[in-house]
């Protein structure tokens, strides 16, 4: 096998060092060069694999958690699947704190990797709808022991796994870089670009990217419906100091950029990266010629396929700005001047009209002479060959009874073994825990 597609240390060594890809078609200025950082790549599938491994990985070397420890988090999706992965990997149990806006496949997949999902469903009275799940956060460390909280929002783990993705870019790029867009939530991934960038002393500019309804940056709260896009409360990692520029966009841009990036490059991203599309788009007037802009793309789209690739969920949402077509790409953004892709009709491959297999001729239909009619041949009746009966089907076989067990005293928990499987059981032996809190225990967990 090639050294390069080899791993030492298991699916957590396959994360980062994801594509750095060249966008040639998503927008109209070709006198810029427009790069795309492609976080999907990671095999957890978005940006927060890089921090949920920091996070652990410094825990468990510090001595703060160790195997079987339960750890605790707040989150509406990436983050959550992030410390899934992590988690099993590594023996761990995961509480994940969830709110009405998280995506259901998302739920899925927390469950599949054996997670415990707490829901909250009322905001709070003034951080809204995190601030509720912080409060819940809190109640579970109070009450599950050996529990840790691995805070996203505070834990300077997070900014220094992205310390790293900057230096890929820069690399990748074999240049100068004048324009790096990055969306923000807890502020994880800008502040770990922006500290990169002032230790090596580069010129990029630094553009965030937030939520119109996010109050990271001191703007007004309001109603947001993409998860995992701005936030409810100021970000504990921000230092605004080391950030040249902010753009804010609204759930409908996310979503007509999500598509734009969809229908031009064919990536299929989630909302965070669509409202990075749509941010670019807003300072396009702004780049020079010649300047290279480069945008983090966080996540995969497939978890958000109900939602901003849904024409039914967008009318719903946004239907006072839309109309419904046919096309994947129904809200593109309209590019100024001309446009990216030639409009005229293609043909096709094989032309409608004429079918893949020739029909056989029609054989011309030959009149009888009209002297004398020919008598048809007698038909001679022809006996039906006889029947057989029917075969009996064939007796199902008999299946070889189980096995007994070798330990009958052994306790229907820890580690039950079957041969060529091995399953992992868990006791749940604290069901008012579930009742007062509202953790849903996944089944076979």
């Amino acid at each position: 096998m090639n050294s390069t597609t080899t791993t030492s240390n298991g699916v957590l060594s396959a994360i980062g060092n994801t594509p750095l890809v060249p966008l040639t078609r998503l927008f109209p200025r070709q006198d810029c060069q427009f790069y795309g950082k492609l976080e999907a790549s990671n095999p957890g599938g978005s940006i927060k694999d890089r921090t949920a491994k920091c996070i652990l990985e410094d825990a468990l070397r510090k001595g703060q958690i160790e195997r079987g420890a339960t750890i605790i988090e707040s989150s509406s999706g990436n983050m959550a699947i992030g410390l899934a992965q992590a988690c099993r990997y590594y023996d761990l149990n995961l509480i994940v704190v969830v709110d009405p806006n998280v995506n259901q496949q998302n739920v899925r997949i927390l469950e599949a990797y054996g997670a415990c999902i707490s829901y909250v469903t009322e905001p709070h009275p003034t951080e809204g709808l995190l601030g509720a799940r912080l409060q819940r956060v809190q109640e579970l460390l109070d009450q599950v022991p050996n529990s840790y909280w691995s805070n996203q929002y505070a834990n300077p783990n997070n900014p220094a796994a992205h310390y790293q993705t900057m230096g890929e870019i820069v690399a990748a790029i074999d240049g100068s870089l004048d324009y790096l867009f990055v969306a923000t939530s807890t502020c994880g991934t800008i502040m770990g670009c922006a500290q990169y960038i002032d230790d090596h002393a580069l010129d990029t500019q630094l553009v965030a990217v937030d939520a119109i309804g996010s109050v990271i940056f001191g703007t007004p709260a309001a109603p947001r419906i993409i998860p995992g896009h701005g936030a409810g409360r100021p970000s504990q990692l921000l230092d605004a100091t080391m950030i040249d520029d902010v753009v804010h966009v609204s759930d409908w841009a996310c979503v007509q950029g999500s598509r734009r990036l969809l229908d031009r490059e064919a990536i299929l991203a989630g909302g965070s990266s669509g409202a990075v599309v749509s941010a670019v788009c807003k300072r396009m007037p702004t780049f020079p010629s010649g300047a290279s802009i480069a945008m983090i793309f966080c996540d995969r789209g497939e978890r958000y396929l109900d939602t901003i690739y849904s024409d039914d969920w967008v009318e719903r949402n946004f239907a006072h700005r839309t109309q419904r077509t046919k096309s994947t790409a129904m809200t593109i953004i309209t590019p100024p001047n001309k446009p990216l892709i030639d409009p005229s009709p293609k043909p096709d491959i094989i032309p409608p009209q004429k079918p893949l297999i020739d029909p056989p001729p029609v054989k011309p239909e030959i009149n009888p002479p009209p002297t004398k009619p020919i008598d048809p041949p007698p038909i001679e009746p022809v006996e039906p060959p006889p029947t057989e009966p029917l075969e009996p089907p064939l007796p199902e076989p008999e299946q070889p009874p189980l096995p007994e067990p070798q330990n009958a005293d052994r306790q229907p928990c820890g580690h039950v073994e079957i041969p060529n499987l091995r399953v992992k059981v868990f006791k749940r032996d604290d069901l008012s825990l579930e009742n007062r809190l509202g953790v849903k225990r996944p089944l076979g967990r």
